[in-house]
């Protein structure tokens, strides 16, 4: 029988603390890739009851891919309908989203000083965003009943492989203060 010595205090402390910082490691990349939710901003005509409507339909408003438009649309619809509204050609709530989409360059200037003056630094930032608002609007009055606005990082969207999941997801976050029937 073959006896191991003993393993010294700072080898288990060195292994202890390696396992830790793994663990740590492992955790953040983990949180990392975890999305952030959305900033929604929303607000409701406080003399509406907007459990009394019943059918709605969903209209966009943007020049962009109408693939891209067909997956948002889907995913409000799905969000409506969990929520107990109908989809219906004859709607009690017109849904009108607008969506612009900036995949840009921004340039940032930082005058740093120096000890002749200021130095200007200049940057080339992406700008990957798009810009969502929604209008539920009353058919019949025409008014404005319910908004919501957002603005969502994109960089990591490719508009050719749009996943309905991930959109509905979103649509869900950005109608979270919708009422359900």
């Amino acid at each position: 029988m073959l006896l191991r010595p003993p393993i010294s205090a700072p080898k288990v402390q060195r292994y202890k603390l390696f396992n830790m910082l793994f663990l740590v490691y492992v955790v953040s990349f983990l949180l990392g890739c975890q999305e952030l939710p959305l900033q929604v901003f929303s607000k409701t005509d406080p003399n509406i009851n907007l459990r009394e409507y019943q059918t709605f339909s969903v209209h966009a408003k943007s020049n962009h891919s109408t693939n891209f438009i067909e997956f948002i649309t889907r995913g409000i619809e799905s969000g409506l309908i969990e929520k107990g509204y109908s989809v219906s050609e004859n709607p009690d709530l017109l849904i009108n989203y607008q969506i612009e989409i900036d995949r840009s360059e921004l340039i940032t200037q930082e005058q740093i000083p120096i000890d002749t003056g200021f130095y200007t630094s200049n940057r080339i930032d992406p700008v990957n965003k798009a810009d969502v608002l929604v209008n539920a609007i009353d058919r019949k009055t025409k008014e404005v009943v319910w908004k919501a606005a957002t603005t969502m990082d994109i960089s990591s969207v490719n508009i050719h492989n749009i996943d309905q999941n991930r959109v509905s997801d979103h649509m869900a976050q950005l109608f979270k203060s919708f009422p359900s029937r």
